[in-house]
């Protein structure tokens, strides 16, 4: 593995983020899902009421990895659980082992910080995800569905929340 260190984001990385966001989007082939602008996504790693926080991977010195978490918990546990909302290394530096060492270091993060678990999402249709997280020890979830619901189904629903 070549020079690479993986950091705490800082408020000056918002444009590097937001820049790697719209790579991952891109990834997934979903570049028109990016409607975060640098600032809304500041306000929420950095601002008052931050909910989140970043860590951005640097190959020699230029950045190309980066991860979002938060926070949840287990009901079942009592516990908290880390979530991995985004990951990505670029394809540029794939297979260099930048992968695995983000993932240990989200494992220590979320040690250091009282968590019992990490969890994330992967497509169904990325493959070497699934392999390069299953490598790593992580079991995929069977017996569940995952569910989204947009803005305007979040609006059609508290509509007939009544009174």
């Amino acid at each position: 593995m070549s020079s690479f260190r993986f950091e705490e984001a800082q408020p000056k990385d918002i444009d590097v983020i937001f820049q790697l966001v719209k790579e991952l989007a891109d990834h997934e082939g979903r570049p028109n899902a990016v409607t975060a602008t640098p600032q809304a996504l500041a306000a929420l790693l950095f601002g008052d009421a931050a909910i989140a926080k970043s860590f951005v991977g640097y190959g020699n010195d230029k950045p190309v990895a980066y991860a979002l978490v938060c926070k949840m918990f287990s009901s079942f546990r009592a516990k908290p659980i880390l979530y991995i909302e985004d990951v990505l290394v670029t394809k540029t530096v794939q297979g260099s082992g930048y992968g695995r060492f983000m993932m240990a270091h989200l494992a220590d993060y979320a040690l250091k910080t009282g968590c019992c678990a990490m969890e994330w999402s992967a497509l169904t249709t990325n493959g070497e995800a699934e392999a390069f997280y299953q490598r790593l020890g992580a079991e995929k979830e069977n017996g569940r569905l995952h569910f989204d619901m947009g803005l305007d189904s979040l609006k059609l629903l508290a509509e007939q929340r009544g009174g």
